[in-house]
């Protein structure tokens, strides 16, 4: 496996997913310095094939080209992508991009009962990217095609080919898991603190109701979802459950560890030996403290440094070479 390539989507615990492969690059040496290795993606149509014959991890959050990935892409790639509950997943772009005024509604509760009215007309998409049906939008699902259920179809089964993992965030570690086998890392590669959760104060929690109103306007994300929840289910096996325990046990040290490092005037190389942290930190121990950043500000705010081990991937769509 030469490559990896992530189809990172919106709000479906992407950013997290990206930050780990980010510092897979970093642990292996995939790249050297952001600023002057890496081809800032952007929309894929203005980069030259020229420019990006050459490189192991591309994260992707625009809109997934199939023809143009098809071009770039080893024929032994490793592509992943990821999904979430499509009502949840909706509720969470919705607020998160305050969809409001874009709906001409008052609050997601206001869109759904017009939408339950049938008084939500509006097909278009927000700054053409956010709107109905995004899971399967972003995977190449035409706009013209979310009412019928026979391309719709067509399209679950080319995504099946086209992925050799979808990941399900509601079973997040065991997705990392069944990642790690694909790929042979370390268990330890895999820790992850996330990234860009919202206040609890902000989230609005669907009635089952409103969570079918939603996933029967968003049924190609529906069909998608329960597809891919069952193809992932079918590939926990019990050492995948006993990686997850071990993940768990490690992410618990990490957490352990950065919240007495944010408040404490010790020596990192001591908290190191008193949490353990050599089982899960690849870099060295004075370093430690890069995985706290994000625990501090919610987001990491450390990508001035180069090589960083947790770079900044919230609108990171780059190409990391490998270094010389």
């Amino acid at each position: 496996m030469r490559q990896i390539a992530f189809a990172k989507g919106f709000k479906v615990s992407g950013t997290t997913l990206a930050d780990i492969l980010l510092r897979i690059a970093y642990f292996n040496n995939w790249y050297t310095d952001l600023a002057s290795e890496s081809i800032a993606m952007g929309r894929l149509k203005d980069v030259t094939w020229g420019e990006i014959k050459d490189f192991n991890l591309v994260i992707e959050d625009n809109h997934w080209n199939r023809t143009e990935m098809k071009h770039m892409l080893d024929t032994d790639a490793l592509r992943i992508a990821m999904l979430r509950r499509p009502p949840i997943q909706f509720e969470s772009m919705f607020n998160f991009f305050d969809l409001r005024g874009f709906y001409n509604v008052t609050s997601i509760k206001d869109f759904i009962d017009k939408l339950e009215r049938n008084e939500i007309t509006n097909n278009s998409r927000f700054v053409k990217l956010f709107g109905r049906n995004p899971l399967s939008w972003f995977l190449g699902l035409d706009e013209s095609d979310f009412d019928n259920i026979t391309a719709i179809n067509n399209f679950i089964q080319r995504t099946e080919k086209m992925f050799d993992l979808v990941l399900i965030s509601e079973f997040f570690d065991e997705s990392l898991m069944i990642l790690r086998d694909m790929t042979g890392f370390p268990i330890s590669y895999f820790n992850y603190i996330p990234i860009n959760l919202r206040d609890e104060k902000k989230k609005y929690y669907l009635s089952k109701k409103q969570e079918e109103i939603l996933g029967n306007w968003n049924q190609a994300d529906t069909l998608l979802y329960k597809k891919f929840k069952r193809l992932l289910e079918d590939r926990i096996t019990p050492r995948i459950i006993q990686n997850v325990k071990t993940l768990q046990s490690i992410n618990n040290r990490m957490h352990n560890f950065c919240q007495t490092s944010l408040n404490t005037t010790s020596e990192y190389h001591d908290l190191d030996k008193r949490f353990g942290t050599f089982d899960w930190n690849h870099i060295d121990s004075n370093r430690s403290h890069f995985y706290c950043k994000s625990l501090e500000n919610k987001r990491p705010s450390h990508t001035q440094e180069k090589n960083s081990p947790l770079q900044n991937s919230f609108e990171v769509q780059r190409l990391f070479k490998r270094a010389v």
